[in-house]
């Protein structure tokens, strides 16, 4: 058993979420809806991600799982906050200081940060959010690339979903690929699990769900119509084998007394 200063000296990873003074006010100058990543609270939040990659990490499970329709209606509650998205990332370059980015003056020159372009699924696949997730780790629960570009990009083809956990940081306004104006939720992450079933098949959480229950719930009522359309399942009973094999002989003897009663009678009466 640990002794209790042992057990205190453990970093906590739920401490680690809370916002300094500093960091809540560099937040509070953050606006949403424009083009501007490249500013001070992001690279404290790129520092504070990669914090937390380094501690033991809470279940991922344990955060909050906003939608994005709440993440581009409420971009302020989410500000800062620790969350979990489900994400299909299409394509991942590296981005180094100065060349890429301006970071502060006591940034790494060989830290390099992941940027990350995707999608948050939507249940129905017919609506799916842009996505932009910022990163100091590389994505290795992504894989190799389908291919890479002439600046090192990597893109993705097999839309593999992943659970991502990280902050929320804004909402960057900016193109998607078919030259639409759009509102990108910016996702500054530390870990990345892959969420993809086995046999390639995976279901979106309780829509899949829903979908099974469907199917059962119509497969009983199928059945139930089916038996109402053909009437009752016809009822057997056992019969032994020698009634079977007499049947023949029996059969004779019941023609022969409706063809001649009153043969039947004489045979009765001997």
């Amino acid at each position: 058993m640990s002794s209790p200063v042992a057990a205190s000296s453990q970093p906590d990873p739920h401490r680690a979420f809370e916002l300094s003074q500093r960091e809540t006010i560099a937040l509070s100058a953050v606006r949403d809806r424009n083009e501007q990543l490249d500013e001070t609270a992001l690279y404290m939040m790129l520092d504070k991600a990669a914090l937390m990659a380094h501690l033991p990490s809470p279940s991922v499970e344990s955060l909050d799982h906003p939608s994005a329709d709440n993440l581009l209606r409420h971009p302020q509650r989410y500000r800062g906050w620790p969350v979990r998205l489900d994400v299909n990332i299409l394509r991942v370059e590296e981005l180094t200081s100065p060349k890429d980015i301006t970071a502060p003056p006591d940034w790494p020159a060989d830290k390099s940060v992941w940027k990350m372009a995707g999608y948050i699924p939507s249940a129905t696949g017919t609506n799916d959010t842009p996505l932009l997730v910022l990163s100091t780790g590389a994505p290795e629960a992504l894989g190799q690339p389908s291919s890479v570009g002439p600046d090192g990009e990597g893109y993705y083809d097999h839309h593999r979903t992943l659970t991502a956990a990280g902050f929320f940081y804004k909402l960057y306004r900016g193109q998607d690929d078919s030259g639409r104006t759009r509102d990108f939720p910016v996702l500054i992450a530390w870990s990345f699990e892959n969420t993809q079933s086995q046999s390639g098949i995976a279901l979106p959480g309780n829509f899949g769900i829903m979908i099974l229950v469907g199917l059962v719930v119509f497969y009983v009522f199928a059945r139930r119509w089916a038996r109402r359309a053909t009437g009752p399942e016809p009822t057997y009973h056992y019969r032994p084998l020698r009634e079977d094999l007499h049947e023949p002989e029996r059969q004779a003897s019941n023609n022969r007394g409706k063809e001649n009663p009153r043969a039947a009678d004489a045979d009765s009466d001997s």
